[in-house]
């Protein structure tokens, strides 16, 4: 794999309960992004994230691994780490060098207990919060429940930058809120086409898009002075709300989809690349020095080498 720039890196850790998805996305990821030319299951073994042989016979994961790809120019790193909260100690190591966290939420469950104790822990871990409401190809699988159990804990935080299109209780496309755009997607293998936005659906995007306006004036003056004049915001203020948002914590972006499936797996790519900060723009890296003095530690390309060493396997056959 070739050399990243700095703001060409993302450093991205999966949370979230036990069995809402998290190994089946990063599978559906490498798989997009051609590293795997097959997608594995956590049932059958041969996931790329779930290596150990006691999570291959329990078929979940025990340990936090890392893969990597890339997507739009930039390498995304994944961390993904165990849903059972008994293996806290593996989740901490991910956190510890991630700049971003995708909590995964099942579509059939919403918000529980994982959920929380995920979020809780990216807040104190000063990182920034995104959620991906999973396993939408499964039978009572309900988007909307899901969606209203966060935002009935977090708030007007919580807001969706994609919906899925339902029919007959299945997600058949998505719709892109920031790009006002939809896709539908085939059921076999996942691959989208781009289609009109459904006019059923239209009331709903309308009542997210003004949710989001609100989120986005609230991160700057300029930006609420302006909403409150009735202006619509352009572009270039949309995108300068929303990476501040993000970066603050005050907007928690909502992505769904279905990683066993591969339904929406791309657009979820395409935004945790575009809005996941760099280390370039994410939280400070604190040390001591030979004095034993605190020092900061910034994320210069040019700058000497200051690794850190977030996880050790010790192997007898390596």
């Amino acid at each position: 794999m070739k050399n990243y720039p700095a703001d060409k890196i993302r450093n991205l850790v999966l949370m979230g309960h036990g069995g809402t998805g998290k190994t089946a996305f990063a599978e559906a990821v490498l798989y997009n992004a051609k590293v795997i030319d097959r997608m594995g299951k956590s049932n059958d073994g041969n996931t790329v994230m779930d290596f150990d042989p006691e999570e291959i016979r329990r078929q979940i994961s025990l340990n936090t691994s890392t893969a990597a790809c890339e997507w739009n120019n930039c390498k995304l790193n994944m961390i993904d780490t165990p849903g059972d909260f008994d293996f806290q100690g593996e989740i901490l190591q991910g956190l510890r060098v991630a700049d971003a966290a995708l909590i995964v939420v099942s579509a059939k469950d919403g918000l529980d207990v994982g959920t929380e104790k995920s979020m809780r822990m990216a807040e104190k871990a000063g990182i920034p919060a995104f959620f991906m409401i999973s396993r939408l190809d499964e039978n009572n699988a309900d988007f909307t429940k899901a969606l209203g159990s966060l935002k009935e804990k977090y708030g007007n935080k919580i807001v969706p930058f994609m919906l899925p299109i339902m029919e007959q209780g299945t997600m058949t496309g998505a719709v892109d809120i920031i790009g006002q755009t939809a896709w539908s997607f085939d059921a076999k293998t996942g691959v989208a086409s781009e289609i009109a936005i459904p006019d059923a659906m239209s009331d709903q995007i309308d009542e997210v898009c003004e949710s989001l306006s609100e989120m986005i004036a609230e991160t700057d003056e300029d930006l609420m002075e302006k909403y409150f004049s009735g202006e619509p915001f352009n572009d270039e203020e949309k995108e300068r709300g929303l990476r501040l948002g993000i970066t603050s914590g005050s907007i928690c972006p909502v992505l769904t989809g279905s990683g066993t499936a591969n339904w929406g797996i791309r657009f979820v790519m395409d935004s945790l690349v575009h809005y996941v900060p760099s280390p370039l723009d994410g939280r400070k890296t604190v040390a001591r020095d030979a004095n034993d003095e605190e020092i900061e530690l910034p994320a210069d390309p040019d700058g000497p080498l200051a690794a850190f060493v977030f996880k050790t396997i010790a192997d007898p056959f390596v």
